[in-house]
Formats: structure tokens, C-alpha cells, sequence
């Protein structure tokens, strides 16, 4: 999960075009904009959202040599998600969150590609959210405001993959 961070650490574009327009329309017109706050057993605080935020956008993404984002394995995954407190935040924190099982409501803002600092990983692509809670929520556990944006990743696509497609 820390290599996740420190990759998106230095959020820089891709040149590369995908279907934005598409997959902004396929979001907004056939998926819901409301998750659920979970904590997990680590202290990762995140917004559970329907995962077909990532298998009805993912057919956008093929052509560009992104896949599924591997959240769907073994005991820890997440499925589609929005993270709002990494786990190593809430151990240092001694978070414990009242909120688990609220509702969260948020608004897809928009959609892109990052570059990522990961050997593996050349991007991301991420939809980017707006949802103000979520700041009140860390602030209320004496968290700073989110180093990110909050998003959520749609797909990933490995290095050397990116020629290829």
C-alpha cells in the first residue's frame, strides 16, 4: 500500500489518450455516486464503492494496455475503492473509526492517467472525486488534510505494455 503512495506521489500526466469522454458518460449515467466508510482489520479507512466502477470502465481502457487494479484478491480486497486513511496513518494514529458502515456521498470529478513511480506500474488511471466529508472524517482523527486527490483507480498498466498497445 506505501508503494502505491509513493507512486502517486508525483502525479505527472501520461501523454497517452484514453476514452475519457466515454467513461466519464458511462459513470455518470449508469453508476451510483454513494459508498459505504470501512475500516479494515489493518486500519485502512476507505469508502467501499460498487465494483463496477472498474468492470464497466475497464473495456475503455483495454486498448491502451491498462488492466484490472489487483483489489479483488484474498482476504484484504478492497474491490473498487476511495482510501481515506492509509492503514500506516491509522496505526500511528490509533484510529478506530464510529463511522464504519455510514454512507458516503461524492461526485466523480473527472478522469486521468498518471504516471507512475513504481518499477512495474508505467500508470494508473483514476477517476478523480470531490467529497467533503471525507476531509471532516480525517480531521476529526486529527489527520491533515488528504496528500492526493481522492479517486478512484480504475485500471493499471505494467511497464514495457505501453509500446505494445
Amino acid at each position: 500500500m506505501l508503494l502505491f503512495f509513493l507512486s502517486i506521489a508525483l502525479l505527472v500526466h501520461a501523454d497517452r489518450p484514453i476514452k475519457k469522454d466515454e467513461i466519464l458518460e458511462c459513470v455518470f449515467y449508469h453508476l451510483s455516486e454513494t459508498g459505504t466508510l470501512r475500516q479494515d482489520r489493518h486500519g485502512f479507512v476507505y469508502v467501499d464503492v460498487s465494483d463496477e466502477y472498474i468492470y464497466k470502465t475497464v473495456d475503455y481502457l483495454e486498448s491502451e494496455g491498462f488492466h484490472l487494479p489487483p483489489y479483488f484478491c484474498g482476504r484484504d480486497g478492497h474491490g473498487a475503492h476511495i482510501t481515506v486513511i492509509s492503514a500506516e496513518e491509522a496505526r500511528r494514529k490509533g484510529v478506530v473509526i464510529q463511522e464504519d458502515g455510514q454512507p458516503i456521498f461524492f461526485k466523480v470529478k473527472d478522469c486521468k492517467i498518471i504516471a507512475s513511480m513504481r518499477e512495474d506500474v508505467d500508470a494508473f488511471c483514476i477517476l478523480t472525486i470531490e467529497a467533503p466529508n471525507l476531509d471532516a472524517i480525517r480531521k476529526k482523527y486529527g489527520l491533515g488534510k488528504y496528500p492526493y486527490e481522492y479517486h478512484i483507480t480504475i485500471g493499471f498498466r505494467t511497464r514495457g505494455l505501453q509500446d505494445a498497445a
